[in-house]
């Protein structure tokens, strides 16, 4: 295999390679133009994606198709909904809390301004400290925001629902245009089945990261605790980034209630937690469950998020998911598929970890082959 990988390599001329990267270039260009259009159609997708076995067991029992999607549906939005009232009422003291908070944010930015203009540091009072005039600002920017995504949840919503009732007649489908339509039923369930295990284990992660923030919070007497977990368990599904956005708030509310010293308890709380949970078990159980290395799936969030942003992020793994069942598929770009996974474990059975980053190497690029294996 590596053998026919290097030789195609070397047959292909320079200008080739010039215009398989003009390509991508192109590709990457045209999926960043179009964001508006494909984000809000690949998170319908998804919804219907993760629900299908459920499409799947009450069609079993003969409910009528358009029946299951709404049933589906209905589903879907209800726990969507319970959400954002779990949200609304953790919400509930931020209208009396904020002023205060606001004020003593204040308090700490004169005292910031002060020190700063003692030292002779000139510019201090239009350089640092927090600028309360722009609160309106950008809480009214919050509430356009929260408007739009409520058009743009109507879009995901309706893409959902579509996508439901043309998975009950999927099968019907393939089976008219093919001669191998149980290959194709294969294939797209692997794909369901895959997103559906990647959303099991970000959901569980980030849950877990939600409760351990959650303790420590109540612990240090934060007022608003269930209100930033929440926040915490919605960011986390942004990978990388979102636990230290969440992070940005605690921190504001420990100062406000508790003073510099809780503030930095929790910062720190916060690192531990989106360490351990966003850079250890995050990576492990998503790469161990999708067959990805943990390093592919840290690159693949990275890039998603670069060309589509934080929801760019969120639907980094199950495209990924779906590009490598497509290459596992095609005879002569299986490689990359098998390249993207954790490498196999070929030492003897009585040597073999359970980790892969614990075994020992049987070859070392660079080094040759280990002796000792």
């Amino acid at each position: 295999m590596a053998q026919k990988i290097f030789n195609s390599d070397a047959e292909s001329t320079p200008s080739q390679r010039v215009i398989t990267a003009a390509a991508a270039v192109i590709v990457i260009s045209g999926l960043k133009y179009a964001q508006a259009l494909l984000v809000p159609v690949l998170l319908g997708i998804m919804i219907a994606a993760a629900s299908s076995q459920l499409v799947t067991r009450l069609l079993r029992r003969n409910v009528p198709p358009l029946a299951v999607a709404i049933v589906v549906l209905v589903l879907d939005i209800g726990a969507l909904t319970l959400l954002a009232g779990l949200l609304i009422v953790a919400a509930g003291d931020l209208h009396t809390l904020l002023p205060i908070y606001v004020a003593k944010v204040s308090s700490a930015n004169d005292v910031v301004r002060a020190y700063l203009q003692s030292h002779g540091l000139a510019g201090a009072d239009a350089s640092t400290g927090v600028s309360l005039d722009l609160l309106p600002a950008a809480v009214s920017k919050v509430a356009d925001q929260c408007a739009s995504l409520l058009s743009y949840g109507t879009v995901v919503v309706l893409v959902a629902f579509f996508t439901l009732c043309e998975v009950t007649q999927l099968g019907d489908k393939l089976r008219s245009l093919t001669d191998r339509a149980e290959q194709q039923f294969s294939r797209v369930n692997r794909i369901a089945h895959e997103i559906q295990r990647y959303l099991a284990v970000k959901t569980l992660t980030s849950l877990v990261a939600a409760l351990a923030a959650f303790i420590v919070l109540k612990a240090m007497g934060i007022q608003l605790a269930l209100l930033l977990a929440l926040a915490l368990f919605l960011l986390h599904f942004i990978p990388n980034v979102g636990a230290m956005i969440a992070a940005v708030p605690a921190v504001i509310a420990a100062f406000a209630d508790r003073g510099l010293g809780s503030a930095a308890v929790v910062a720190g709380a916060y690192i531990l937690i989106a360490t351990a949970v966003g850079s250890v078990l995050e990576p492990k159980l998503l790469g161990r469950t999708l067959g990805f290395s943990p390093l592919v799936v840290l690159l693949g969030m990275l890039f998603w998020g670069w060309l589509w942003g934080p929801l760019g992020a969120l639907l980094s793994v199950p495209l990924m998911v779906v590009a490598k069942i497509v290459l596992e598929n095609i005879p002569d770009l299986a490689w990359i598929a098998r390249l993207v996974e954790n490498a196999p474990d070929l030492s003897p059975a009585r040597e073999r970890a359970s980790i892969p980053m614990l075994r020992r190497p049987s070859y070392i690029i660079g080094l040759g082959k280990n002796p000792n294996a």
